[in-house]
């Protein structure tokens, strides 16, 4: 998300911070870009760049991500901003308005952004006076072969060719916008249609193995996503306890990624050349993710895991809404595994430097964590199991977590709903995982609304 602080009527810097905060508070957890744009790089801001970057230390110290900084900064300024905010990526611009700009222009413009490697990314505008110039404007980047990442447009409706070719960062509009805020500009729909069109995009096949999976909302719920991106893949179920058919897709050429439940969570480990911290200190994985080999250009497999996310996001969202907040280095955290077999209890306990019980009556556990009930209960048995608890452990109001989405109010769920505890069903975790899942394997932010509504058409909302 970009945000034009030269458009503001108010450029005052509590206005601008109060744009920006609201500007968050309306997107999440999109990143966004602080852009000034002065009146000779088409811009509405005075051209003084000491004022400019006055009014630009306002939109580091509001924690932006990203920084569009004009090639007519001075190193200094640079300097000081890339040393003071390290996190922050800055972005070197430069914009040619009403001329035409040949490759070898082009080029110069690509490193005068460059700032001799001061920057992050570069970004180069013209101005289409033909079709042609599209291509220009990126050819022009990938002869210098930078190594930051370049973003090429072109204005004028002539040059609409260019932010379909550009694969960073492109501005683009919206269907219920009154007009476009520069010429040229396209809706994502329309440019990842054109991308389709042109093979830009290729289609990528993502499974689901495990057994038994024939139930799975996954396929509907990954395959929505896909289609609200307009992206031509497609997401099916691989359906075995053995593991020759995954091992036969995890080798597939058109193989873009792909989830992993039960029986192989920990038998696909011998099919990856890496895994992830989590899935390592959790020990198994549900995610596959392809990615490139910068040196050979190979695919390389990365076991990931997005499970604890599943978990996590909606359990602290619950014990928010009850007014606790963890925070790092404050009220510590005991954590009690419970299984019949206590051998497999503490198995677990071990890993994650818990206690192991194998009863759940009040001495046994206020012997273990000191306390007669929980704060949370996180249950990972079969939904057909009716387990249930003892009534001891629902006197606190604990946040009832159960993983089975299928029934979706299992016997534990109807316990903590009849009890009055604050609960999360099975589904909420499968749309959390997944929704991580997707933004893993496409590196774009997961349409959340679109993939729920595609679970919840097949598992009952609670």
């Amino acid at each position: 998300m970009e945000l034009h602080v030269d458009l503001l009527s108010d450029q005052r810097p509590h206005a601008v911070l109060a744009q920006l905060q609201l500007l968050r508070r309306h997107t999440g957890r999109l990143p966004v870009i602080f852009t000034i744009r002065s009146k000779g790089q088409c811009g509405a801001f005075a051209d003084d760049p000491v004022a400019m970057f006055d009014l630009l230390k306002w939109g580091l110290r509001g924690g932006v991500e990203y920084l569009d900084i004009e090639a007519n900064w001075g190193a200094r300024m640079i300097g000081l901003a890339k040393a003071h905010y390290p996190a922050t990526v800055l972005m070197g611009s430069y914009h040619v308005v009403g001329k035409k700009t040949t490759e070898a222009q082009a080029r110069k413009l690509y490193k005068r952004c460059y700032h001799r490697g001061q920057v992050d990314a570069v970004k180069v505008v013209t101005t289409a006076i033909e079709h042609q110039d599209s291509y220009r404007v990126h050819q022009a980047a990938e002869s210098l072969a930078l190594p930051v990442p370049h973003i090429g447009l072109c204005l004028t409706p002539t040059g609409s060719l260019s932010r379909v070719l550009n694969m960073r960062f492109t501005p683009v509009t919206h269907a219920k916008l009154p007009s476009v805020a520069a010429p040229g500009q396209l809706t994502s729909e329309a440019i990842m249609r054109l991308r389709q069109d042109l093979g830009m995009l290729q289609p990528k096949q993502f499974y689901l193995f495990g057994a038994p999976i024939s139930a799975s909302p996954s396929p509907a719920m990954h395959n929505s996503g896909f289609q609200h991106c307009h992206l031509s893949h497609s997401y099916a179920l691989c359906e075995s306890e053995g593991t020759e058919a995954m091992a036969a897709a995890l080798r597939s050429p058109d193989f873009g990624g792909g989830s992993v439940t039960i029986p192989h969570k920990q038998n696909v480990l011998q099919f990856l050349d890496q895994i992830s911290p989590a899935a390592e200190k959790i020990g198994a994985v549900n995610t596959v993710i392809v990615q490139v080999d910068p040196e050979t250009g190979k695919p390389v497999l990365l076991g990931d895991n997005t499970d604890w996310l599943g978990i996590l996001r909606p359990i602290k969202a619950r014990l928010a809404a009850k007014g606790v907040q963890h925070k790092k280095g404050g009220v510590a955290l005991i954590l009690v595994i419970y299984n019949r077999t206590l051998e497999k209890a503490q198995e677990l306990a071990w890993r994650f430097n818990g206690c192991a019980v194998s009863q759940l009556d009040p001495e046994t556990f206020r012997d273990a964590c000191g306390k007669w009930a929980p704060d949370v209960v996180i249950s990972t048995v079969p939904g057909t199991a009716t387990f249930t608890l003892p009534q001891h452990m629902l006197e606190a109001k604990p946040v009832v977590f159960d993983a089975a989405y299928k029934p979706a109010r299992t016997a534990l769920l109807d316990q903590a709903i009849k009890a009055g505890c604050p609960y999360v069903q099975g589904a909420e975790m499968l749309v959390e995982q997944g929704v991580e899942q997707f933004q893993l394997w496409t590196k774009r932010h997961a349409p959340k609304d679109v993939m729920a509504a595609a679970v919840y058409g097949s598992v009952e909302k609670l």
